[in-house]
């Protein structure tokens, strides 16, 4: 249609669209168009929370892995589903899950063997009185606890001797600086010491003694040329030194103990419980093989008037003298002993009466010979003794004892400082007058 309107100066032409059926195309295009552009929205929407949902679900199962492993459950591996990167991630997961599962009950195994050793050991310790037993007990279990390749024990032989090696096990050449350095830091701080240089660690513990004070009993150190020591490893080690320490103050208590029950407190000769028993094993000796036995009974001359003249403390350091003469002068086969009071005996396996009174002699003189100091610093003191021999190849215990009993009676009585042998069975000998 075409009309002229006001203001316009030429003709304007407006198309109007009237018809029905036009109109109704168009509305359903636009409705065609929104309701496809909703779908697509919907199911963008749908994908995204199914994708959001999965990831979400395979993120919880990997949470949920992970806390049960913290947890120390290794009992529920995570499901794989499906060949993508989750299930690869999930496979890996697994297999270092089945790895640390593995090592953590290689571990706890090895965690109760050590545990078990030790305990063992500290059994043994306790139980053992073999000094030598001990120490190599203690090295070798040391160099196996911390998988050490070399090592070595270094002990005092007394209270102030210095440490020595004692025992060693692998090669230590070469390392010889090294390995004093770690004793040297052990020793002054009283625990650990270490050292080490290019694929070389040294680590010392000392063996402390028990009491405050007292010295260090030695040192026990190892050599690794493959890996440093761990805190686990210095842990190990302190604790079989001190297993190692207790058990050597047991030994060296027990010697202690023998000792005193069978050796006279004095002078260190066996005591007369101790010669009763030597004698009586040495008589059945000489029953069995018919080998001879001497016997020394020893007494020395004039002891009281010593004890009255400068006192007990002086006749006191008589006895020590007279004892080290006895003991120094015999051989190393006999058996010395204090029998009583101010008297001694000399055990002499494997001797007649003439190499008896040979010795018997040699005694003497040196008794003679010594000068035994005053406590009171002026000059020194004179002493002799009596001595009586005896010798058989078939007697009993307590007559031998009887026969030197005599025998120094004799040499009492009839002017001292000599040497008799028992007359029933003395030889062709011409005794010292």
């Amino acid at each position: 249609m075409t009309q002229s309107l006001p203001g316009f100066g030429s003709p304007v032409s407006v198309t109007v669209f009237s018809s029905n059926a036009t109109t109704g195309q168009l509305t359903g295009s636009r409705v065609l168009a929104a309701g496809f552009i909703v779908a697509v929205l919907l199911f963008a929407f749908g994908f995204s929370v199914l994708a959001s949902r999965a990831l979400q679900g395979q993120v919880s199962r990997f949470l949920a892995a992970a806390r049960r492993l913290a947890g120390g459950d290794f009992s529920s591996p995570i499901q794989i589903e499906g060949k993508d990167e989750f299930a690869e991630l999930g496979q890996e997961f697994n297999n270092m899950s089945h790895q640390l599962e593995r090592r953590l009950d290689e571990l706890s195994l090895e965690r109760a063997r050590l545990r078990e050793a030790i305990r063992r050991i500290g059994q043994t310790f306790a139980a053992n009185l073999d000094r030598p037993a001990l120490l190599e007990l203690a090295l070798k279990t040391g160099v196996d606890a911390v998988q050490a390749d070399a090592g070595r024990v270094s002990i005092r032989g007394g209270g102030q001797e210095p440490l020595a090696e004692v025992l060693r096990e692998g090669s230590l050449d070469g390392l010889e600086a090294h390995i004093l350095e770690s004793e040297r830091g052990a020793l002054r701080e009283g625990g650990l010491g270490e050292s080490g240089g290019e694929g070389i660690a040294v680590l010392s513990v000392a063996m402390a003694p028990v009491e405050p004070g007292g010295r260090t009993h030695g040192l026990i150190t190892v050599i690794s040329h493959e890996r440093a020591f761990s805190e686990d490893d210095r842990e190990v080690l302190r604790s079989l030194a001190t297993q190692a320490s207790l058990a050597l103050e047991n030994v060296d208590l027990h010697l202690q103990v023998s000792r005193q029950a069978v050796t006279d407190e004095l002078t260190g000769l066996s005591n007369h419980g101790r010669f009763q028993e030597l004698l009586g094993t040495q008589v059945e000796q000489v029953r069995r093989y018919h080998t001879p036995l001497g016997l020394i009974m020893l007494d020395i001359d004039n002891f009281k008037a010593i004890n009255d003249a400068h006192g007990h403390q002086q006749g006191d350091v008589v006895l020590k003298r007279v004892a080290r003469v006895l003991a120094e002068t015999s051989r190393e086969a006999d058996f010395p002993a204090r029998y009583g009071g101010e008297e001694m005996a000399l055990i002499l396996p494997h001797t007649d009466l003439e190499g008896a009174y040979a010795i018997a002699e040699r005694i003497r003189t040196a008794i003679e010979a010594a000068r035994v100091p005053r406590n009171d610093g002026d000059g020194v003191l004179l002493v002799t003794a009596s001595l009586g021999v005896a010798a058989s190849t078939d007697c009993t215990k307590d007559e031998l004892i009887a026969d030197a009993d005599t025998a120094l009676y004799e040499a009492k009585r009839t002017g001292k400082n000599r040497t008799v042998v028992a007359p029933a069975r003395a030889p062709n000998l011409s005794p010292a007058q």
